[in-house]
């Protein structure tokens, strides 16, 4: 993606706003961690217009109690913006249809610091009215971070490519799996269970996302699946 701002349409701004932009933000508050030498930590939160109407939305993002020398940067589903960047700019809000989903990836450089903090982005609508919060505490820890990612990297979907259904490994800690179009509309979201089969009868052929989240909502993977 690149961290460029795109021109947007002039004849927005001449339409009023449909709505006030109701939206479901999953999950508004969960734990960031990582390793300090890790240059570009992710979390993905998903953004849905509830409404039956287009709404624009704008973000602003701020860290409380962070090591000064933390970066943080915000890409949507077209748009990557630099660390200098803390509010979205007007003209390039996130478009959401009725009932579609937008990822908002929250990412994170530490710098070789080690530290705590708290992640905060507040989701608006274009007159800039307040809609949703999103809060992440984050934890860079040399220590506890190391055992996680050996943790993470154990994690696998199988079979791949499936038909009927598929299942992932047992790993402790896995709470939720969703299911995501390779352009990231989220299709369905489950339970997670040891030995459990997650069908799929429901899916067309192609390539779909699985993301596999941790008990605090946390996104510990992401898998491409492909489904005959």
């Amino acid at each position: 993606m690149k961290r460029q701002l795109l021109p947007f349409w002039t004849f927005l701004m001449l339409v009023p706003c449909l709505c006030t932009g109701q939206v479901s933000i999953e999950p508004e508050n969960f734990m960031f961690s990582g390793i300090p030498s890790k240059t570009d930590i992710v979390y993905d939160v998903d953004v849905v217009n509830t409404t039956d109407q287009v709404v624009y939305l704008l973000w602003s993002k701020r860290l409380n109690s962070a090591p000064v020398q933390w970066l943080t940067w915000i890409c949507t589903d077209s748009l990557c913006f630099t660390p200098d960047v803390i509010t979205c700019p007007e003209g390039a809000p996130v478009i959401l249809q009725p009932g579609d989903t937008s990822i908002f990836h929250l990412h994170l450089n530490p710098r070789n610091v080690e530290g705590t903090g708290e992640y905060v982005v507040t989701i608006l609508d274009i007159d800039g009215n307040p809609v949703g919060t999103i809060t992440g505490n984050v934890n860079i820890n040399i220590t506890s971070s190391s055992s996680q990612a050996a943790r993470i990297n154990g994690l696998s979907v199988f079979p791949n490519p499936a038909n009927d259904y598929f299942q992932t490994s047992n790993i402790p800690g896995l709470k939720y799996v969703d299911v995501f179009t390779i352009i990231g509309n989220k299709i369905k979201s489950m339970n997670a269970a040891p030995n459990k089969h997650y069908p799929i009868t429901d899916l067309k052929q192609g390539i779909y996302l699985v993301r596999l989240r941790g008990t605090n909502g946390e996104v510990l993977k992401t898998v491409r699946l492909s489904v005959e």
